[in-house]
Order: C-alpha cells, then structure tokens, then sequence
C-alpha cells in the first residue's frame, strides 16, 4: 500500500518546554531538505508538505520528530491512500475519507448535535435540516457525480445529488442520507448519516488507545496515540464483519465522533461512478489473513 502523508513540521507550540538551539538548528536543516515537498499552502505560518510515507526522509523527520516529541511537532492533517488489487479484494469494509473536494456550511444556520456535556462526545444528531453555501465544487459541477467532505473540524461527508440517485438505484437504502440545503431550499448535496452501529469493541486500530469511559453518559472514548506518523492498518471483528450494513459506526467514540465505515457495495458503486474517492480499507481480524496479507 502507498500512503501520502500531509502534514506541517514544525516546534511544538503547546509545550512550555524552551527550544535549544541545536534542535532549532537541526529543524531548520531537515526543512531545507524536505523543501520541494511544500504544497504552497500554510496554517499559522507553518508550510504544509506532502510525501509518500516511505520515503527514506518521512522517515528521517518522523524519527527526529520522535526524539523531541516536547519541543518539534509533525502534525498529519490528512492521508490518501493507493493499495494493491489483491488488498481491495481482501477488505471488508472501507473508510470514507472524502477529501478531494470540500464544502461549507452558512455561519448563521449551522448543523449541531446534542452532546455529553461531561465528555463532548455527540451523542445524537439535532433533528433540523442542513444547509450548505452553494459555492466551489458544490456549485461548478452541480448535476455531477462526486464526494465531498463538510469543512467543520469533524468527519462528515457528502455525496452529490445525482451520485445519491446512482446508489438508491443500485440498491442502497434511503436512510442513510439526509439532504443539504442552500438557503432557497434547493438540494445541493446528501450527508452520510444513521449508520448502523457495530458491536462493542469492533474496530481495531493501533492510532487509537482507549482513554475512559464518559460517567455521565456512558460512551467509551479513544483518542490517537502521539508519536504515530505512519498509516496504521484498520481491522474489524467477525462479530461485526456478520452485522455489516450499507453504512454503519462504531459504537465508540474517536476524537469525540463515531467512526464510520461502508460495507464493499457501498464503496464499490461509489467508485464506480467517482473513481478517484478516496477510502481507507478495512480488514478482518483473523490471523491466517494478517499472515496472508504480510506477504502482499
């Protein structure tokens, strides 16, 4: 599997901890190296770059990275991935990660969930309707196929109209779609919404550790581990692999949000008409199949 990391490389702006001046020096050594993987955007000042996580510098600065975790920061903000064909045919289960394009919700009519006020976990969906601005690839390819990805801080994700009438036709249930508005009332995009959720502890990922369960409301948070720059493998149980739907979610909370997964039609008619939508693969949790995939 080829995986893309975009991340900013930089000092760790939340520690307290004072920069010595090697480390600064060393900083500035590994930027000039990596200097032609900048994409031209920033955040805060800080370049994003982007490279192929194999690359023998990736690893370079993710091992420096490591050895000074209290004063430089790698923050990945997002991965794509490419993998084999025998891996495709050997997931189970897929993660969207809608990244291509993007869309923008209006500032005054914004979508919110009732949330735990003890753990901010977002316990359930406000039963209102949700409105995008009908603007960028929402507006331009209007009465095309695509995916998009909600620009809010949490993983929400879009499919464009004429794509949401390809998979109802193909056999996907209605109800995991919940229309997005422009403020003329218009239907300009569907949401993902009302998976089906997964058993206890079906979801494996080495990113995540458990944190603690919410005494309030019970949910069972986990959050990413630090220290983790490379693509992590995502497996599920039996037990949830035999309970599959279309659209389903965890019944845990990463970061504060279920994770979504869809189930191999679901990825397979959505890449069938966009292509290049992009998905993390799921794998079963069995030993014969990890030992079979090593060698891939």
């Amino acid at each position: 599997m080829k995986v893309t990391q975009e991340f900013t490389f930089g000092f760790n702006r939340e520690s307290n901890k004072k920069i010595r001046n090697e480390t600064a020096r060393e900083l500035y050594d590994w930027r000039r190296k990596i200097k032609k993987y900048r994409t031209g955007e920033t955040i805060l000042s800080e370049d994003f770059y982007r490279m192929d996580e194999n690359d023998p510098l990736y690893f370079s600065i993710s091992d420096f990275a490591k050895s000074f975790p209290d004063e430089i920061e790698l923050k990945i903000y997002s991965q794509t991935a490419q993998w084999e064909k025998e891996e495709d045919r050997q997931a189970v289960a897929y993660i969207p990660n809608f990244i291509n394009h993007w869309c923008e919700e209006y500032e005054d009519v914004s979508f919110d969930y009732h949330w735990c006020h003890y753990c901010n976990a977002n316990i359930k969906r406000e039963n209102k309707k949700i409105y995008i601005r009908p603007k960028g690839f929402v507006k331009k390819k209007a009465g095309e196929y695509g995916v998009l990805k909600v620009d809010d801080g949490y993983d929400r994700y879009m499919i464009m109209p004429k794509l949401f009438e390809a998979l109802i036709m193909e056999g996907i249930p209605e109800q995991y779609f919940q229309p997005a508005y422009s403020k003329n009332k218009k239907i300009l995009a569907y949401e993902l919404v009302n998976g089906n959720i997964l058993p206890k502890n079906a979801y494996i990922d080495e990113l995540y550790r458990r944190r603690f369960q919410c005494p309030m409301c019970g949910s069972i948070h986990y959050e990413e581990q630090r220290g983790i720059y490379h693509y992590t493998e995502k497996m599920i149980t039996k037990e949830a692999y035999e309970e599959l739907q279309a659209l389903n979610e965890t019944k845990e909370y990463y970061d504060c949000q279920r994770q979504m997964m869809v189930n191999k039609k679901f990825y397979e008619i959505v890449k069938k008409y966009v292509p290049d939508a992009q998905f993390f693969p799921v794998y079963l949790q069995d030993d014969d199949f990890k030992e079979s995939l090593s060698g891939i």
